[in-house]
């Protein structure tokens, strides 16, 4: 372990941030790459360097790579930036010696909000260390030809813990040689071909990739409901027990996770006004909850949150949709166009949904809002309950494809034949 990333980014990340590496003693220098191409050469401490992300909100991988004094590389971290990934990090890295024997860990981590930990607990092979300095937490006596996993949770709240691990040791320490990335499809029917069927289809780079797996599956589905949202139409009052049977989220597949997220963020850091947190509520219970109880549901005025702004708000809930490699979509229900104090403008946050491969939708009580795309008018009760089938239905469809290799989601593609009009990927 010669080389890792102190500085952990999370949330949505554009612009220049500044990064910061711990490297191992026999480290000469570090070559920065930024989605494969070299941005920044370092050829001694401080290790850090200022990364420009761009304006765009883009998904992005930053490696690192890590060069002794005759050139040869030593080692590598790598970075995802803007993909799906927890609001909170921790990560683990060894505190070597002159002759590169590891004698500490230390502990960085990362939340949206800046906030701080409550408390560390670090262990190594099942045994507790002290973790009063997180930046040298001292290692016991070690076999060094032995393999050693040490473990760290970082814990926020009752609620919220970073976790992370660490195995270090041995001359012959087993991984998986094959990597791979997942990446959402949308088929013409509900059907799961065998991914032989799809050969030549589907393309990474322009060139096109074998796929290892498809799998259906449960879904994440992510609700963003408009503060301009108010009540229910009156006539609805009258059939809302049939809505809530014909709209309960129990028509989605076992072990789906349906979560609404509130559009007033938090700002903790003034001096950073474009990092915001958003609360998404703990996964509702599909037996027991339907679109109609969502819908009428009033979150709790809070004098702390600032004003709605529903661009983050969508690209926030679009990266925990996006979690776990599952088919997925984000739900904006919306009654009129209001007041909103997003950074990101509509149009480049559905760019960025759709370079995340996350299918946005729609629904609008009084029309088309904005810039926002293609939407669904719910002038009735029907209008509703057809918009949560169809819903079902497209959810039905995504299949979630296993591609050899370590890809960003933005480089798929599909390539053009007859096959390829029955299938896409999805969001796009």
């Amino acid at each position: 372990m010669n080389i890792y990333f102190l500085t952990l980014l999370v949330g949505l990340v554009t612009g220049a941030q500044d990064v910061e590496l711990s490297v191992g003693p026999n480290v000469a220098a570090i070559e920065l790459k930024l989605d494969g191409a070299a941005i920044s050469h370092l050829a001694s401490p401080p290790w850090k360097a200022r990364v420009d992300f761009g304006a765009n909100l883009r998904p992005h991988r930053l490696d690192a790579l890590a060069f002794d004094a005759d050139g040869v590389q030593l080692g590598q971290a790598t970075q995802y930036v803007n993909l799906p990934r927890p609001g909170q990090q921790a990560a683990l890295g060894l505190v070597e010696d002159e002759r590169g024997r590891p004698r500490a860990l230390r502990v960085s981590w990362a939340s949206v909000g800046d906030a701080k930990p409550k408390s560390i607990e670090v262990e190594v092979d099942g045994v507790a260390l002290d973790a009063t300095d997180p930046n040298r937490v001292r290692l016991p006596s070690l076999h060094e030809r032995d393999v050693h996993v040490a473990r760290a949770r970082v814990r926020f709240s009752d609620s919220i813990v970073a976790k992370t691990e660490l195995v270090f040791g041995g001359s012959n320490v087993m991984s998986s040689d094959v990597e791979l990335t997942a990446i959402p499809l949308a088929l013409a029917s509900t059907a799961t071909p065998d991914p032989g069927a799809l050969r030549g289809i589907v393309e990474v780079g322009g060139q096109p990739v074998e796929l290892r797996a498809l799998e259906a599956g449960p879904v994440n589905l992510v609700i963003v409901r408009d503060e301009t949202l108010d009540v229910l139409p009156p006539a609805w009052a009258q059939r809302l027990a049939f809505l809530r049977k014909s709209t309960a989220l129990n028509g989605l597949p076992n072990g789906s996770q349906v979560r609404v997220l509130d559009p007033h963020p938090v700002t903790p850091n003034r001096a950073r006004p474009r990092e915001r947190v958003f609360d998404v509520s703990r996964p509702l219970p599909t037996a027991s909850t339907s679109v109609v109880d969502v819908l009428l549901a009033t979150p709790p005025a809070d004098p702390a949150r600032g004003a709605q702004a529903l661009g983050e708000a969508v690209a926030v809930a679009a990266q925990i949709a996006a979690q776990d490699d599952r088919p997925r979509a984000v739900v904006l229900v919306m009654d009129r166009v209001g007041p909103d104090a997003s950074v990101y403008p509509v149009e480049e946050v559905r760019r960025y949904l759709s370079r995340l491969a996350v299918p946005l939708v729609v629904w609008s009580f009084r029309g088309a809002p904005g810039d926002w795309g293609a939407t669904t008018k719910l002038s009735s009760d029907d209008d509703l309950r057809e918009a949560w089938l169809h819903l079902l239905g497209e959810l039905g469809r995504q299949r979630i494809a296993w591609v050899a290799g370590s890809h960003l989601p933005e480089a798929f593609g599909i390539r053009a034949s007859a096959k390829a009009k029955e299938v896409r990927i999805a969001g796009r």
